[in-house]
């Protein structure tokens, strides 16, 4: 894990997962995922936020984590540059960490996951470019 930068962390499961707090756009409470017609696992949809589309995955898809019920729909927004990529935790728990906290967390033997989520990114881009991925290339 690194632990050099401040992180969000967001639970599912038991399992925590952080990204850098400088690749963090937003946590957003969406009312409504849309629909993307052809769309494929993992992607639920999409959401606008301040007039740029953002498509959504299902990270207890990415995770392969049994589904839950709908309920709260928080998606924790990811950015890089213009790429931006919306992470559905549904109602899992958000917090932040910084990294005096993190380090700390980390040597009491509470394990804490990186999330690289630029290869989800590209994956996801390829699928809603018509470009096909079989389910060896997926989440390697």
């Amino acid at each position: 894990m690194e632990t050099g930068s401040n992180k969000l962390v967001f639970e599912l499961d038991g399992r925590r997962l952080a990204l850098s707090l400088c690749q963090v756009d937003g946590v957003v409470e969406a009312d409504r995922v849309f629909f993307i017609p052809g769309q494929k696992d993992p992607i639920k949809g999409i959401i606008t936020r301040r007039g740029q589309e953002v498509a959504v995955v299902d990270l207890r898809k990415v995770l392969g984590l049994a589904p839950v019920g709908e309920g709260k729909k928080w998606i924790v927004i990811a950015r890089d540059g213009k790429r931006f990529l919306g992470f559905y935790i549904g109602e899992g728990k958000v917090s932040l960490m910084w990294k005096e906290k993190l380090a700390a967390a980390e040597s009491d033997g509470k394990s804490v996951e990186f999330f690289n989520w630029s290869a989800l990114y590209d994956e996801v881009a390829s699928i809603l470019s018509g470009g096909e991925k079989t389910d060896e290339d997926t989440h390697s």
